[in-house]
Order: structure tokens, then sequence, then C-alpha cells
């Protein structure tokens, strides 16, 4: 699956940040893009059912809202995106997924 590509096309929808030269997604727009209706319950779900397929690529990043309050977001990797696509059931990845694979 080309998730390079996939997430540039929808950079405007899925927030990122680059940690020492890592580009880190956040989770909640990743599942919210995919379809899911809560998708923090989801990710964290997804996350405690296979910390194996997950592991080392998640990441706990804080920012500073314009409020001045810190936010702790959870973010994949790239490869942490791919593997939530892959594992997914909703009809938008269902439909990356197939999308994907003619290309």
């Amino acid at each position: 699956m080309n998730v390079t590509k996939w997430l540039e096309n929808n950079k405007d929808e899925i927030r990122s940040r680059v940690v020492r030269g890592i580009t880190w997604y956040a989770a909640t727009d990743v599942a919210r893009f995919l379809g899911y209706s809560h998708p923090s319950r989801a990710v964290q779900r997804m996350l405690e059912r296979n910390p194996k397929v997950f592991k080392g690529m998640t990441k706990i990043i804080k920012t500073m809202h314009s409020s001045g309050m810190i936010r702790t977001n959870l973010a994949l990797s790239e490869e942490g995106v791919a593997r939530l696509v892959e594992r997914a059931q909703t009809l938008n990845a269902q439909a990356l997924r197939a999308h994907s694979n003619e290309n």
C-alpha cells in the first residue's frame, strides 16, 4: 500500500509533526478519516488488541494549544498508519485497500 501518497493527498485532514526526522501522524485523525465514529476509542482498542503489531510505531506527542494548555496526542509512524489501514474494518479502509491494490 502506498501510504505516503495517501497521506500526502490528505495532509489537510491529517495532522502531522516531524520529530527527529520522522513524520508522525495524529492517530485520531487517521481513524476519523477511515470512518470510525469514535476514532480515539477505535485506535485505543486496535493498539490494545495488537500490541506487538504496533510496537515502535506509536509516540505520544505533546503540543501547546492556543489557550496555553498542553495537549497530549497519540501519533503513528507511516508504517503504523499502514498497519492501522490494513486492520481497519471500515468502508473507507476497504476502499483505500482496493484502490492501493489497483496501482
